[in-house]
């Protein structure tokens, strides 16, 4: 058996959470994992889904054969990071639920060549089962774990928001852009972070701004006004960098993944 890596905090967990999670909550659970958790994991046997995986898309949009595909890169205080793949496919839909392909960053960097199979909820966006394996295999069920995603503000936290039209050029093809740059952090503990997003209507998997109720503490200075989906992303944290590129997408997506008896 191959021997399972190690790593030091949550980073990684923090950047799928950045990429799947609305803006400036990577941050937050990475900070509060830091405070919390041992120092130093063991990678489980199989990787686990979580139902909120896809709170921070717009799903009532989305159709069977949208896809997405991104390079993202990583760099960490503690010298950790690389260059990894993403991609998120549609490959069945009903009205009301969408079976979904995902790689993420966690996937890519400790189990590699492997995805979720997700059979998502379109209404709640919340994930009711999910497989794990390769493609052309079929898979073995996921658990399915909890995630919190509202939360009262922390009254301490300052959050502001800003907006602005920009181009893009990806793949030869020039992007109308709506840029998106949301700042939190807190005076009295010194943590803080930077999310700048630039989406666009013409890419699927459109990205809700932000959720939770710490929504209503964001200081706008205009309201975001594009559901697209993300073309870029940059994420600064204390700890950790994470840049997300769009490199490809469409709407002629096909299961890569045996679907399990029974699954629709």
């Amino acid at each position: 058996m191959p021997r399972r890596p190690r790593f030091r905090g949550r980073f990684f967990c923090a950047l799928a959470a950045g990429l799947l999670l609305p803006f400036g909550l990577a941050a937050r659970e990475y900070d509060e994992y830091r405070r919390e958790a041992p120092a130093v994991f063991q990678i489980p046997e199989a990787p686990a889904a979580h139902e909120g995986d896809f709170s921070a898309y717009d799903l009532a949009g989305v159709r069977a054969g949208d896809w997405v595909e991104f390079d993202v890169l990583i760099a960490s205080a503690a010298g950790e990071g690389g260059l990894l793949q993403m991609r998120i496919a549609c490959v069945a839909e009903s009205p009301e639920t969408l079976w979904i392909e995902g790689d993420d960053v966690i996937l890519a960097r400790f189990w590699p060549g492997t995805s979720f199979l997700y059979e998502v909820d379109r209404g709640t966006r919340v994930v009711r089962r999910a497989w794990w394996g390769k493609p052309g295999e079929i898979p073995v069920e996921a658990a399915v774990g909890r995630v919190a995603l509202a939360r009262e503000p922390d009254r301490e936290v300052a959050r502001r928001g800003q907006t602005e039209p920009q181009e893009l050029r990806v793949a030869d093809r020039t992007l109308a852009c709506e840029r998106v740059t949301y700042r939190e952090g807190s005076p009295e503990t010194g943590w803080g972070g930077e999310t700048t997003a630039w989406m666009c209507a013409d890419v699927p998997f459109p990205r809700r701004v932000s959720l939770s109720r710490a929504d209503a503490e964001i200081v706008w200075n205009q309201a975001p006004t594009v559901r697209g989906g993300i073309v870029r992303e940059i994420y600064r944290g204390r700890a950790v960098t994470t840049v997300t590129r769009l490199t490809a997408w469409g709407k002629d997506a096909r299961a890569r993944m045996v679907p399990p008896a029974g699954s629709r």
